[in-house]
């Protein structure tokens, strides 16, 4: 991605605040989707800007940022609200409590019944094996994979 960044032939990039690596180069970037603009400093996109003045910008976030809101309502920019779900959406059900193997199975398998995707959110990396190993007794039959994004010198490292 960063040679079609450097080179020109990706000229649409949809990026978190990974794009603020100081090896990323653009040669013609026309479009730039933001994901999560609360985690893209105000310092980030006004260099952009600099660097690439044509630049056409959307940002996305789930929570109203005040900078943003406040910009828009003085008619700096933008700024659309989509009020409805998409079709067919649904819920996201979280549970907060001690583990209870009997409860995890019983989750796991009534999300996968219904063809969705279960997370577990392990906060620390000495505890990913020990919970992967659980999860995989408990579920032998279902896949169960690691995903991990790890804050290294001011960027996302993803493995």
């Amino acid at each position: 991605m960063k040679a079609g960044l450097a080179d020109g032939s990706i000229r649409i990039v949809i990026a978190t605040q990974a794009l603020a690596a100081k090896d990323i180069v653009f040669a013609d970037l026309a479009l730039l989707v933001i994901d999560e603009e609360h985690r893209f400093g105000v310092r980030l996109k006004e260099q952009l800007r600099r660097l690439v003045p044509r630049l056409h910008v959307l940002s996305m976030s789930a929570t109203p940022i005040p900078r943003t809101l406040a910009s828009a309502m003085a008619g700096v920019q933008e700024a659309s609200l989509l009020a409805t779900a998409p079709a067919r959406r649904r819920p996201v059900r979280t549970e907060l409590g001690p583990v209870d193997a009997a409860a995890v199975t019983t989750a796991l398998r009534r999300e996968h019944r219904r063809a969705g995707q279960s997370f577990c959110v392990v906060p620390r990396i000495a505890d990913i094996d020990p919970t992967l190993a659980e999860l995989r007794k408990l579920v032998p039959d279902l896949s169960v994979l690691v995903a991990m994004a790890i804050w290294t010198h001011r960027r996302w490292t993803r493995r």
